[in-house]
């Protein structure tokens, strides 16, 4: 295959070069040929790992969400079943 499609020159963190395939998935994602869990499913069966291969499809998830600081004050309800102490010393 010619090196000269997108996506070509992409190394792992070994060095090594992607699967030659994958820069045609990504292609295939790109244009609507292919959904994002057959293009999943195809470059994991290559070697690549779900984040990695969204972020190769240019899909990386955005930054992280964070809840909201929780307010002050209050109030804060427990409700328990409390055993009748009838006689001290069965306890």
């Amino acid at each position: 295959m010619e090196a000269n499609h997108k996506g070509a020159g992409l190394k792992r963190e070994s060095g090594e070069d992607i699967h030659p395939a994958i820069p045609g998935y990504v292609a295939q994602l790109k244009a609507g040929a292919l959904d994002r869990r057959g293009f999943l499913s195809a470059v994991a069966r290559l070697g690549l790992t779900g984040s990695a291969a969204l972020a190769v499809a240019g899909l990386a998830p955005g930054p992280r969400a964070f809840a909201a600081a929780p307010k002050k004050g209050g109030d804060f309800r427990v409700s328990m079943n409390i055993k009748e102490a009838g006689d001290p010393a069965i306890y």
